[in-house]
């Protein structure tokens, strides 16, 4: 019950974002954490995939990425999701 309020509430953040690139990477973010947590891992890849798309130098976006690729064992995609880190944000 209270996942589907948390759900609910990050669900209307990401979509009441759109106009705002910044914060929609936020609230997407924040969406595949919660997913990721509750091992809904291709809900939570799925999230931070479209948060990647606006804040593409993202360090903690490209990690919490990769672990959700680790968890589900998408070993080829977890390789590809790869970037140099020295051009990420730190």
């Amino acid at each position: 019950m209270l996942d589907d309020a948390v759900r609910e509430s990050l669900t209307a953040r990401a979509a009441g974002a759109a106009g705002s690139p910044g914060i929609a990477a936020t609230a997407h973010h924040a969406m595949g954490r919660f997913h990721l947590a509750r091992k809904n891992f291709d809900d939570a890849i799925a999230e931070f995939e479209v948060a990647l798309k606006t804040a593409p130098d993202d360090a903690r976006l490209h990690s919490d990425l990769g672990a959700a690729l680790m968890e589900k064992s998408d070993l080829e995609a977890l390789q590809k999701s790869g970037r140099d880190p020295r051009t990420l944000d730190r």
